[in-house]
């Protein structure tokens, strides 16, 4: 059982099944396994979300650089801290990071290649 509806794999995300298990354990044997194939990778981009030194909890985005296009978003924890792991990294992204309670203005960094 696939956590993406099937009609988002073909339509939005652009998915490819991958056929191998393996490697997974036999509680998951069953479960189909995607991967984006246009922005998966072994890619991360990381960082800690801040106001002068006080770490804040935030929403970031990462969007592709080129098209646009929002690849993923998440919260940076208690500390700051944030990752964006298995990632194309052979793609340039932006990022936002946005401030849901309106106190700082939104922070955005371009052309941001992920390390290996």
């Amino acid at each position: 059982m696939s956590l993406i509806p099937a009609f988002f794999k073909k339509s939005l995300f652009n998915t490819q099944t991958d056929t191998s298990k393996a490697l997974i354990p036999a509680f998951l044997k069953n479960v189909s396994i995607s991967r984006d194939i246009n922005y998966g990778g072994i890619g991360s981009i990381s960082g800690v979300v801040k106001a002068g030194a006080q770490p804040l909890k935030r929403q970031v985005r990462l969007y592709d650089a080129k098209s646009g296009l929002l690849i993923t978003a998440l919260w940076s924890d208690e500390n700051g801290a944030y990752v964006f792991e298995n990632i194309n990294e052979n793609t340039k992204y932006t990022l936002t990071t946005t401030d849901n309670q309106a106190i700082y203005n939104d922070v955005i960094a371009a052309n941001i290649t992920p390390t290996t």
